[in-house]
Parts: C-alpha cells; sequence; structure tokens
C-alpha cells in the first residue's frame, strides 16, 4: 500500500488531478471519479473531501479497494493491483511495473 501511495501522490494528501477524460482522482489514492471513487463516495457514504485530506480514510479505502481487486483476481497479488489501476493490459502492466519500482526502491533506501 505504501508503494501505491508512493506511486499515486507522493503520499500527499489535498490533491485532486484532472484527467483528460473529465473524471478526476482524489486524495494521496487517487481514486478515480468514475470508478473506485464513486463507489466510495456513492456506495459506502466516504465524503468526497474525506478521500482528499484525510489520509487516514484514503488508506482505509485504499486498503478496501486492493483487497477486493486482490480477490476478484482469486489471490494473485499483482494482478489485483494492476486491474485497481486499470484492466487494459498496456495500462495495467505499466501501472504493477511502476509500484513494483517504489517499493523495491524504498526496500533499498529502508525509508518512504
Amino acid at each position: 500500500m505504501l508503494a501505491v501511495l508512493k506511486v499515486e501522490s507522493n503520499g500527499r494528501t489535498g490533491i485532486v488531478a484532472q484527467n483528460t477524460n473529465g473524471t478526476s482522482d482524489l486524495g494521496p489514492s487517487q481514486f478515480n471519479s468514475e470508478s473506485w471513487g464513486k463507489l466510495l463516495i456513492v456506495r459506502y457514504k466516504i465524503p468526497r473531501e474525506a478521500l482528499i485530506h484525510d489520509m487516514c480514510q484514503s488508506v482505509r479505502a485504499l486498503g478496501f479497494a486492493l483487497r477486493t481487486e486482490i480477490n476478484a483476481a482469486d489471490g494473485d497479488l499483482w494482478k489485483g493491483l494492476g486491474n485497481y489501476h486499470s484492466r487494459t493490459p498496456k495500462h495495467h502492466n505499466k501501472y504493477v511495473n511502476l509500484v513494483y519500482g517504489a517499493y523495491k526502491q524504498m526496500i533499498t533506501k529502508g525509508k518512504f
């Protein structure tokens, strides 16, 4: 999860990134406003502002999202992680490599 946060926002709160397709990515976990962000806000009643500004809420929601995707991938960590980002192979694989690279860097340096 730390590697995901490193890739998505470098661990910063308060970020709303506008995408070219008109959607937004919200907070430290950069939940897309039309996928995970929408589900978390509408179904689970997590306030949009909490996903953007509350690190604890964002990390809890990230854990839920990743666990959901990993379970749907029959327990395959990397497939679930890639699916969290995109099911399009090109984007999926690039994201897995980015997160794995961030993970390796954190392990090597011993810091976020």
